[in-house]
């Protein structure tokens, strides 16, 4: 079981070295591709639309909820990928596909969903494999704004925060600012949960999502493009700013 574990490991390593190196080639070639939306990408965006609501509905209802209803109560943006792999054996790999959305001013809620991809080669004491939910809280628009120029890059020190068996919650610092990371995860993994690794659009899942392609920056505004089918993930969030229900008394 254990030598099973290890080869696998090993081998998603691999593979999500090779995503990080070929991303933004994908990336780049979706955005070429225009209006051409290929069905099967419609169907992965939707799902990982999807998934990220089950996401966000495990986390507000389990053993981090209040740690986290706080996070999101703070938030400027989140960013949740439903599927979130990493592997290691000294030399590591981590990476998956989701949704960053907005907080928009007031009490409006939230934008309709970007997508983006985060992932990389990772360094430093790290074994074995996981995969799970992961959602990053964006406290900062500076934190924002390095997302949406491609200039972010997690540092390798993270703080554990909260959490328990197979949850974890931990703040950890990017350029000055402090972001609030959740992973419920399978698996067994030594190591913090982002130790590098960037945040790259998919510009061919938001192409094939909205009706009229459209650039990260411009789908999250108020004025952006929609599609209800994000509407139950947008109410999800929103719900996490109302106060929890009190506990019925017997």
């Amino acid at each position: 079981m254990l030598i099973s574990r290890i080869g696998r490991s090993l081998g998603v390593v691999s593979l999500i070295a090779a995503m990080a190196v070929v991303g933004v080639t994908q990336a780049n070639g979706a955005e070429k591709a225009g209006s051409a939306a290929d069905p099967a990408d419609r169907a992965e965006a939707g799902r990982l639309v999807t998934e990220a609501t089950k996401a966000v509905e495990g986390y507000r209802d389990g053993e981090v909820g209040g740690t986290f209803r706080a996070a999101v109560a703070k938030a400027r943006a989140v960013l949740i990928v439903p599927q979130f792999e990493r592997a290691g054996f000294g030399l590591g790999g981590e990476g998956g596909a989701g949704v960053l959305l907005t907080k928009l001013p007031g009490a409006a809620g939230w934008t309709y969903p970007a997508f983006f991809e985060v992932g990389g080669p990772t360094l430093g004491a790290q074994i074995g494999f996981e995969t799970g939910a992961l959602v990053i809280v964006i406290h900062n628009q500076q934190t924002l704004n390095e997302i949406m120029d491609g200039e972010l890059a997690f540092g390798a020190e993270a703080r554990a925060v909260a959490g328990s068996k197979g949850v974890a919650a931990q703040t950890t610092t990017t350029g000055g600012d402090k972001i609030d990371l959740f992973f419920r995860s399978s698996g067994v993994f030594a190591g913090a949960i982002l130790k590098g690794g960037e945040i790259r659009p998919v510009r061919k899942f938001n192409a094939a999502y909205y009706p009229n392609p459209a650039e990260p920056e411009d789908i999250l505004k108020a004025t952006g493009p929609k599609n209800p089918h994000a509407d139950g993930l947008r109410a999800a969030l929103s719900g996490l700013m109302a106060p929890p229900k009190p506990m019925p008394i017997n």
